[in-house]
């Protein structure tokens, strides 16, 4: 997935001049418009990509570190980065896959670079279309929000749905969520990750109503998260790391309750983070690399804590066709500090190093200037 911070949604609601639902306006730790009346300096949003990571700062600048095979870092090289880069200004929001990236500017212009479904190979980003308000990106898979809120297939030349607010892409299925608070799914079904009871896949021209009263969603690779307008948690799809947290390895067709007072979620490919109304992160799922930042390699099959005061959280997806899946997040905490944890292999965590961490690190210590 994806865009994975918390403030994301702020960003688009204003790009679409929505009104913000007021669940999020409450329980969220820090809003951009705080930040900037307090003269917050810091991370605002992250975005984990498979083996890259992304964050913009309050100043609206993009960095980027980690894997740089196919330029998708956007630096003009193919040299991997071990600590952050500056990349571009003016952004307000990034989505990363695997070796590819595409960002939103502020004036609603599409931006990508690497390679992946939306454009040939490329080692800066390339302006591609205008007037999109949000888009989500994974692995062969995207779909684009545009300033009038219909929301489009990846190329543009194909609408899908109208008054979309927000959209979340996993391996072969989409969530999109509508200014009534409806959510609706299309695409892959194998595992049940389009919440309809079934295992049938969905074309896109005729999504499925999965819910009512939500607020927030998240696409993982092969499962799916929502939030409603009570706080509440609800998980459904692939179950085979406890990636849904419901205590059990069983898959799910619809959605299941699974906790109270959730502000924000991030599903990855095999595990989930969850931001409560108190600040705290929560996580669960896969660990056999320490994304989920308890300090082990164990799964995790319901909640745990991991840190508090957490404003934003990003869990990485990535979709392995040969050897096991690569995994990591990244989360910024109230003071605007940006923390990182997991695997390191191409040094996503951003720490100047290729070691994995099984704790959370702070990272903004060591910012690189080109």
């Amino acid at each position: 997935m994806k865009i994975g911070a918390s403030l994301g949604i702020f960003t688009l609601a204003l790009a679409l001049a929505i009104p913000i639902p007021t669940v999020l306006c409450e329980s969220l730790a820090i809003t951009e418009t705080e930040a900037r009346d307090n003269d917050v300096r810091g991370w605002m949003s992250v975005s984990a990509g498979a083996v890259t990571s992304f964050a913009i700062h309050s100043d609206s600048s993009l960095w980027g570190w980690g894997s740089n095979s196919f330029g998708e870092l956007g630096d003009g090289t193919s040299i991997n980065r071990y600590a952050p880069v500056k990349i571009m200004d003016d952004v307000i929001s990034v989505s990363a896959s695997s070796g590819s990236t595409i960002v939103v500017t502020s004036d609603n212009s599409l931006w990508s670079c690497g390679g992946g479904p939306l454009d040939a190979r490329r080692h800066t980003p390339v302006k591609i279309m205008e007037e999109v308000a949000f888009i989500s990106l994974d692995f062969g898979n995207a779909a684009t929000i545009k300033t009038d809120g219909s929301l489009w297939h990846p190329s543009g030349s194909e609408q899908i749905v109208q008054n979309a607010i927000y959209v979340s892409v996993g391996l072969h299925h989409t969530l999109a969520l509508k200014t009534d608070g409806s959510l609706w799914a299309w695409g892959g079904n194998t595992w049940g990750q389009l919440g309809d009871g079934a295992t049938e896949s969905r074309d896109r021209h005729n999504p499925f109503k999965v819910m009512e009263d939500v607020v927030a969603i998240s696409a993982g690779t092969l499962h799916s998260m929502a939030i409603t307008s009570d706080g509440t948690l609800w998980a459904w799809g692939d179950n085979w790391y406890g990636q849904l947290g419901d205590g059990t390895l069983d898959n799910r067709y619809t959605p299941i309750k699974i906790m109270d007072d959730v502000a924000f979620v991030s599903a990855g490919h095999t595990h989930t983070m969850a931001i409560r109304y108190d600040g705290s992160l929560w996580g669960w799922g896969g660990n056999h690399l320490g994304q989920l930042g308890d300090g082990t390699t164990e799964c995790r099959h319901i909640p745990i804590k991991i840190m508090e005061d957490v404003a934003a959280v990003s869990a990485s997806s990535y979709f392995a066709v040969i050897g096991p899946p690569l995994s990591h997040t990244l989360a910024i905490k109230t003071d605007g500090t940006l923390w990182a944890w997991g695997d390191n292999t191409f040094g996503q965590l951003g720490d100047g190093t290729t070691e994995s961490r099984l704790y959370p690190v702070q990272i903004h210590d060591g910012v690189l200037v080109p």
